[in-house]
């Protein structure tokens, strides 16, 4: 979807803090007919899809250079349905974090979607869904680890080799969350592109 630049809320925080709702956030039981059928027409389009647990972000906000929210669990399928039907019940978005990866020259790496996503074909910073191995054992949500393991796993980088400019880019837009972490590589745009490509091929 192409959207006007206005829509879209940029902000430079010092500071993400979300907490982890080990509840899961449930739609009302008449939606549950329109999500089952749902998620059978998506499987049948799209074989490799499977329905684990993703989360969503509760009630988010900015407020002295943090951001603070709360990320409780939703089964894949009903996230789908969410997303794909346009209905939009209050209290939550889909928040996610993301890595810019900027090359020596100044490009921004990014990733293109395979057929087999539901995003396929879409370009995109490197990133992904908070999942269960994001919380920690106090409770909170590690979306550096989160954006950190997306990295090594979608374009085979290691965070650790880059270097990473303080605090994070918020991005807002409609029931869209992005958390990112800019990184600077030392590398030209030529090598990260041939280094996230041959990832890709040993991955696939």
């Amino acid at each position: 979807m192409k959207l006007p630049i206005d829509e879209v809320r940029v902000t430079r925080v010092g500071r993400v803090g979300l907490r982890h709702d080990a509840n899961s956030f449930e739609f009302p039981p008449s939606w549950r007919p329109s999500i089952e059928a749902h998620w059978i027409r998506r499987i049948a389009e799209l074989p490799r899809l499977f329905n684990g647990t993703i989360h969503v972000t509760i009630g988010h906000r900015i407020a002295d250079g943090a951001l603070a929210g709360t990320c409780q669990p939703m089964a894949f399928k009903d996230f789908l349905y969410w997303r794909d039907s346009g209905r939009n019940p209050e209290g939550f978005v889909d928040g996610f974090g993301s890595a810019v990866v900027l090359s020596r020259e100044g490009h921004i790496l990014l990733g293109r979607a395979s057929r087999h996503t539901i995003n396929a074909g879409t370009a995109y910073f490197i990133g992904g869904f908070i999942d269960t191995r994001d919380r920690t054992p106090s409770g909170t949500i590690d979306i550096d680890g989160s954006i950190e393991r997306e990295l090594r796993e979608e374009a085979g980088l290691e965070a650790a080799a880059l270097r990473r400019d303080p605090g994070y880019v918020i991005a807002e837009e409609g029931r869209i969350l992005c958390m990112a972490i800019v990184y600077r590589s030392g590398e030209t745009a030529e090598v990260l592109c041939r280094q996230m490509l041959q990832h890709a091929e040993a991955a696939s």
